[in-house]
C-alpha cells in the first residue's frame, strides 16, 4: 500500500471542503437550468470559428447576416479573441443552446491591423431537442450522485488508499459534467481554465491508479511489466493535461499545440484501455470475497469509461454523427448507470466496510422527493410539448395530469420502496423478519431456561456472531449472567452499575460508550414489564467491524422487551404453579393432619373405654 502522506483527518477536511465548492457550483448550475430545456430561455451565436490560433485567437470561418455578429460588424475572415475563452467551448451536446437569451459575449476583433471590442447577444432557439432535455437532467443526477458518493466515500475510508483515489475520481468527474450546465461567466471559465484539464487527469489517470490498488491497497497482484507501464502512461498523461490548463490561460507556445492537437482522444483511450487490462490482472489473481468486490467495481465504473471509447471510434467510423443529441444522450445514459450501479455495490453488496448508520426511512424520503421531482418533470413536458389552440382543453389536460399524478403517486411510491427494499434492503429485511418470527414463537416456550437460551442464539445470529449475554437479578439485586460461553462476557454487574443505572431510567436500548469499561461499544437492551428492568441483554460488537444501525436497535429493542414480557409471564405461571402446589400440599397435609386428629380421638376414645372398664373391674 502506497504510504499515505495526509493524514485521516487532513483527508476529511480536503474532500469535504472540494465536496461543498462543487455543490455550490451545482446550485449554481441547478438555478439556471431553463437556458438548457426551455427554447424561450436559450440562445444560439450562430457564428462559427475555426481552429485556434496563437493567442488563443480563432478565424471567423462563417457569419449568418442576421446574427449579432453580423450587426456588430464582424466578417468572414476576421480574427477574434474572446473575453472569456470558456465562451467558445463545446458543452457536451448544448453547443446550441448553452447561452442564456440575455447573455453577451464580448470579443476583440482584429481585421487588417486593427482591433476593436464588441459584444455579441445569442438569439433564441427555435426548439430544443427532447433529447438534449433527457440529457441535462440526467447530467444533474449523475453530478450530484457523485459528489455524494465522493464525499461519503471519502469520510468514511479515509484510511483506505483506493478509497480515496476512488472518492477524487468522482469528484474530478462531477466537476467535468457541472462544467458543461454552467451558464457561461467567471465561475465557468475558472473550471475550463484551471479546473478542466486536471480533473480529466484525475478522472482517467485516477481510475488507472484505483484498479491498480483496489481491492487490498497493493498492486502486487499486478505483472511486472504493468506496474512499470503505469507511471509512465500517468507521466504523460499529467503533462499533456498541463500542457492543455497552460495553453488555456496563454503560456504556452503555438508550437505545442500543434505538436498535441493530432493526439486527439488517443492517450485518453490508452489510460482506459490500461485500466481494463489492470482490472483483468486483479480480478483474476483474486478469489472469494475480494473477487466478488472486483467484480462489482467492474460493473459499476466501467460504463462511465466506455463513454470516451464510444466517442472516439464515433470520430473515426462516424464522424457525422459525432455531438448528435442521441449520442449525447448514449454518454450520459452510460454514467448514470455506473452510479445506479455504484449506488448497489455499496449499499447492498458493501465493496467497502463503511459500517455506515443508514436509515431506510431517509432512502425513502429521497426515493419520494425523486419520484415528486420526476412527476413534476412529466408535467412540465406536457405542457411544453402538447398545446390545444383552445384555452378550456389546456384547461382540461392539466386538470387531467394534476389527477393522474395525484392518483397514482402514491402506488407508484409504494411499488418503487417495494422493489428498493428487495433489491437495497433485502438482507436487512430477511434478518429482521427472522428476528420477529423467533419472537412470536418465544411466546409458546414453557420453559425459562429454553426461553433464555434460544433468545440468547437468536440475538448471536441476529448480530452476526457478535459476543452476547443476558444478564437476571440475583438474590442481592445484581445481574448475573445467565450463561458464560465467551472471554468477554462479564460474569456480574452490581446494580448501581452505570450501564444497570442508565437502563433503569430510560428502558430504551443504549450502546454503551462508557458506562462500563469493560463493557465498551456493547449495546444494552432492557428487559422491562411495566417500568421495571427484569433483566437485560449486551450485544458486543459485531465481527465485521459495522455498528448498529437505528432500525436495528429498534427491532432489538422490541424483541428484548417482548422476551422480558415472556420471562415474567413464564415467572409468572411459574409462580402460580408454585403456589398451586404448595396450596395441594397444605390441603393433603390437611386431611393427613385431620386423619391424625381423628385417629388420636378414636385412640383417646379406646384408651378412655379401657380404662373405664379397668376402674370397674
Amino acid at each position: 500500500m502506497p504510504r499515505l502522506t495526509v493524514s485521516n483527518t487532513q483527508w476529511k477536511i480536503l474532500i469535504g471542503a472540494l465536496g461543498m465548492i462543487l455543490f455550490a457550483s451545482f446550485t449554481v448550475a441547478a438555478i439556471n437550468w431553463e437556458q438548457f430545456v426551455i427554447p424561450e430561455k436559450a440562445g444560439v451565436i450562430d457564428m462559427q470559428v475555426g481552429p485556434s490560433l496563437p493567442g488563443p485567437t480563432f478565424p471567423v470561418i462563417a457569419v449568418p447576416p442576421e446574427s449579432s455578429a453580423a450587426a456588430q460588424g464582424v466578417k468572414v475572415g476576421d480574427v477574434i479573441r474572446y473575453d472569456r475563452l470558456s465562451d467558445t467551448t463545446s458543452s457536451s451536446g448544448y453547443e446550441q443552446h448553452r447561452f442564456g437569451i440575455n447573455d453577451q459575449v464580448g470579443i476583440t476583433v482584429s481585421s487588417q491591423g486593427q482591433s476593436r471590442h464588441v459584444f455579441i447577444h445569442p438569439r433564441p432557439v427555435q426548439t430544443i431537442d427532447k433529447y438534449d432535455v433527457f440529457t441535462y437532467f440526467f447530467d444533474m443526477v449523475i453530478a450530484l450522485s457523485a459528489i455524494i458518493f465522493s464525499v461519503v466515500i471519502g469520510i468514511r475510508k479515509p484510511e483506505s488508499f483506493s478509497a480515496r483515489m476512488l472518492s477524487l475520481i468522482l469528484l474530478a468527474f462531477s466537476s467535468g459534467v457541472i462544467e458543461n450546465m454552467l451558464p457561461i461567466g467567471q465561475i465557468k471559465n475558472t473550471f475550463y481554465l484551471l479546473v478542466s484539464p486536471f480533473s480529466f487527469f484525475f478522472t482517467f489517470g485516477g481510475y488507472l491508479v484505483f484498479a491498480m490498488y483496489f481491492p487490498n491497497d497493493h498492486g502486487s497482484n499486478q505483472p511486472p511489466l504493468l506496474r512499470r507501464i503505469v507511471p509512465i502512461a500517468l507521466v504523460f498523461e499529467f503533462l499533456l493535461d498541463l500542457c492543455v490548463s497552460l495553453w488555456r490561460i496563454g503560456h504556452l507556445p503555438y508550437i505545442m499545440v500543434q505538436i498535441l492537437r493530432p493526439l486527439g482522444a488517443g492517450p485518453t483511450v490508452t489510460l482506459i484501455v490500461l485500466s481494463f487490462i489492470v482490472i483483468y490482472f486483479s480480478y483474476k489473481n483474486t478469489t472469494g470475497e475480494a473477487r466478488q468486490r472486483v467484480r462489482w467495481m467492474i460493473l459499476a465504473t466501467v460504463p462511465i469509461y466506455l463513454d470516451p471509447v464510444l466517442n472516439f471510434f464515433v470520430d473515426f467510423i462516424y464522424p457525422s454523427i459525432k455531438g448528435s443529441p442521441e449520442v449525447n444522450l448514449v454518454s450520459s445514459i452510460l454514467p448514470l448507470i455506473s452510479m445506479l450501479g455504484l449506488a448497489y455495490a455499496v449499499l447492498r453488496v458493501r465493496i467497502f466496510d463503511f459500517g455506515f448508520v443508514i436509515n431506510r426511512a431517509l432512502v425513502y424520503g429521497v426515493v419520494s422527493l425523486l419520484l415528486l421531482t420526476s412527476f413534476g418533470l412529466v408535467e412540465w413536458l406536457v405542457e411544453h410539448l402538447i398545446h390545444f389552440e383552445e384555452r378550456e382543453k389546456n384547461v382540461l389536460l392539466d386538470g387531467a395530469i394534476a389527477l393522474a399524478i395525484y392518483l397514482s403517486f402514491h402506488r407508484v411510491r409504494h411499488a418503487v420502496e417495494h422493489y428498493i427494499e428487495q433489491i437495497f434492503f433485502h438482507k436487512w429485511h430477511s434478518n429482521e423478519e427472522t428476528l420477529r418470527h423467533f419472537v412470536r414463537q418465544a411466546a409458546y416456550i414453557s420453559a425459562s431456561d429454553a426461553l433464555l437460551r434460544d433468545f440468547l442464539a437468536e440475538l448471536k445470529r441476529f448480530s452476526g456472531g457478535a459476543e452476547c449475554a443476558l444478564y437476571l437479578p440475583d438474590s442481592n439485586g445484581n445481574y448475573r449472567a445467565t450463561t458464560i460461553d465467551s472471554p468477554g462476557v462479564v460474569e456480574l454487574i452490581d446494580a448501581n452499575d452505570n450501564i444497570a443505572v442508565a437502563l433503569r431510567a430510560g428502558l430504551v436500548p443504549i450502546q454503551n460508550e462508557g458506562q462500563h469499561p469493560g463493557l465498551a461499544n456493547n449495546l444494552a437492551l432492557p428487559m422491562s414489564h411495566r417500568g421495571q428492568i427484569n433483566g437485560f441483554a449486551l450485544i458486543g460488537p459485531k465481527p465485521n467491524g459495522e455498528i448498529f444501525r437505528p432500525d436495528e436497535m429498534e427491532v432489538l429493542g422490541f424483541a428484548a422487551h417482548q422476551i422480558g414480557l415472556d420471562l415474567f409471564a413464564l415467572q409468572n405461571e411459574r409462580l402460580k404453579s408454585d403456589v398451586a402446589r404448595m396450596n395441594k400440599e397444605k390441603e393433603i397435609l390437611q386431611i393427613k393432619l385431620d386423619d391424625s386428629h381423628r385417629a388420636l380421638e378414636t385412640f383417646a376414645t379406646k384408651m378412655g373405654d379401657r380404662s373405664d372398664r379397668l376402674r370397674t373391674e
